[in-house]
Order: C-alpha cells, then sequence, then structure tokens
C-alpha cells in the first residue's frame, strides 16, 4: 500500500470527556470545536449523523439502535462520563429554519427535542449524565 500522506498521532488510548451527538453538517463544525474547548473537553468521542439527536427522537428504531450502539461503544472503550447533545439551528434535517415562523419557535422545537432526547437516553443508560446545547452560527445556547 502507498502512504499518501504523513502525520504523526498518538495510538495511545485516551478516557473521553463524554460522548456528543451532533449532526453531521460541517457549517456548524467551527462554534462545535471552539465550544467544545470551552467545554474543557480534550478527547471527546463524537458521533455525526444527519440531524444529530433527530435519530433518537424521530427516527426508526434502527436508527435511535445504531446511535445507542456508538454510545455504549464510547462508554466500553473510552470509559466516556457524560452524554452530550449538541444539534443546531438551521439544520436541514428538520427542513430548516424556513420551517419556523420566528427563531424564538425554532429554539422552543429544538428544546422540546433536546428534552425529548436526553429522557430518552437517561431512560436507557440510567445514571449517565446528559447535557444539551443548541448550536447556533455565533455560538451556543445551554437547554
Amino acid at each position: 500500500m502507498e502512504k499518501v500522506f504523513e502525520f504523526d498521532s498518538s495510538p495511545d488510548h485516551h478516557p473521553a470527556e463524554a460522548v456528543i451527538i451532533t449532526c453531521f453538517d460541517n457549517r456548524i463544525y467551527k462554534v462545535r470545536k471552539a465550544f467544545v474547548k470551552q467545554l474543557g473537553f480534550k478527547h471527546p468521542d463524537v458521533v455525526e449523523v444527519a440531524g444529530g439527536i433527530k435519530a433518537i427522537t424521530q427516527g426508526s428504531d434502527a436508527e435511535r439502535k445504531f446511535i445507542f450502539e456508538q454510545i455504549r461503544i464510547s462508554i466500553a472503550l473510552h470509559h466516556a462520563r457524560k452524554i452530550v447533545l449538541m444539534p443546531h439551528r438551521d439544520c436541514g434535517a428538520y427542513g430548516g429554519s424556513k420551517n419556523f415562523i420566528t427563531q424564538e419557535a425554532e429554539y422552543a422545537f429544538q428544546s422540546e427535542e433536546m428534552e425529548k432526547a436526553a429522557g430518552l437516553l437517561k431512560k436507557e443508560f440510567p445514571g449517565m449524565p446528559v447535557e444539551s446545547y443548541l448550536l447556533d452560527f455565533d455560538g451556543a445556547h445551554r437547554a
């Protein structure tokens, strides 16, 4: 096999401060990266899927099962100590911001989704702390 990229990354295992469930929309990557750093997470496990928490709240049984399995793996392999939900405003999986009359209506909807997801996660992972933050293009909001 031909090596096409040279990089030095440690193969050592690390504990994950959290497993983050988020959307794969690259528009929020920079704000998420900066916010994760502000939270003090150096080695979080990140599960990125279209719509992020929508797979938990509105997804099929298979989609929800996939997310739960990713969380289980993070806990088992990297000893994740909490679950962090990070959906974002203007998420295409929910139809984008245009589906809401106002930004406040969108925030209220996302708050309900985070509350529902947190409830399902607490039932599936008793005792595991769950935090929720709505990412926007100019920062993050605690749910």
